[in-house]
């Protein structure tokens, strides 16, 4: 069954399958039709860094690409620091 509210599961994983819909298909992730209105509207405004990496990614341009991560540069080491391998949280 899908989610139907947002939560911080459904975040992880969107903020994942964005990452994974990049390097696989060469394009932003998009959510399936049959997810709810309550999700759909608000994940992408709370993963934004994410949202707007696949916006930059899907220009083909180094530059918007290499912008945007340096601005959410922030967001995306925590997320590295919080899954590292060598993590003390491990």
């Amino acid at each position: 069954m899908p989610a139907q509210v947002l939560s911080a599961v459904v975040l992880e994983a969107y903020k994942k399958i964005s990452l994974v819909a990049l390097l696989l298909h060469g394009e932003p992730f998009t959510l399936p039709k049959y997810t709810p209105e309550s999700v759909s509207r608000h994940l992408p405004n709370i993963a934004v860094g994410y949202s707007e990496l696949a916006k930059a990614f899907s220009t083909f341009k180094a530059e918007e690409l290499d912008k945007t991560v340096t601005k959410y540069r922030a967001d995306f080491e925590k997320v590295k620091k919080k899954y590292s391998v060598h993590s003390k949280n491990a």
